[in-house]
């Protein structure tokens, strides 16, 4: 059984996260045992929150609950190498920024680094690549406020964040395929 149909629409800005949990015990693949152990991590998230953002105890954030996590630093696209799960928007982003000039380091952004972050971005299947306004971290246990807010980001038209946003969006669509139902047979 095949289930096809459009892609949800993009989370409108702001775009808020927090850090809160740590790294998946299996990174490389999406398995049900994931869906379970993010349940209470998302019980505590505020319904005006997008992603759940995964960290080591050390400061380091591989990524969120469902997305891959980059940040931009001094021109330079900065995400974890390893033991982050490979998705297919991740990858058109690298091809995006080789073609680009963008360089990319791979190694994990550190929260206690954001001051120098002119971005920070959550990509996925269905939120494509998307920039991300807040970032929190809260207490154990607790849910967000604002008094755990840690960076915060403004990207104008011009800004790099955007343009990357903008050119995943193209090479997603260039990439993608219109299926018609015309020839699909539905059983009765």
């Amino acid at each position: 059984r095949v289930h096809a149909g459009p892609p949800p629409p993009i989370p409108p800005p702001p775009i808020r996260v927090e850090v809160r949990g740590s790294p998946r015990s299996n990174a490389q693949a999406k398995d049900s045992s994931w869906v379970a152990e993010r349940g209470p991590l998302e019980a505590l998230m505020r319904p005006d929150f997008n992603e759940l953002l995964l960290g080591t105890e050390d400061g380091q954030i591989l990524e969120g609950s469902q997305t891959n996590f980059f940040v931009l630093v001094d021109g330079g696209l900065v995400t974890a190498g390893e033991g982050v799960l490979a998705g297919t928007v991740r990858r058109l982003l690298f091809e995006v920024c080789e073609r680009e000039g963008v360089p990319v380091t791979l190694r994990p952004p550190r929260l206690d680094e954001c001051s120098r972050w002119s971005a920070a971005f959550l990509s996925s299947t269905s939120r494509l690549l998307l920039p991300i306004d807040e970032i929190y971290e809260p207490e154990e246990g607790k849910a967000s406020t604002e008094a755990d807010l840690r960076c915060r980001f403004e990207y104008p038209p011009s800004s790099l964040a955007l343009r990357l946003r903008d050119m995943v969006e193209r090479e997603v669509h260039a990439h993608s395929v219109e299926i018609s139902m015309d020839h699909v047979q539905v059983p009765a």
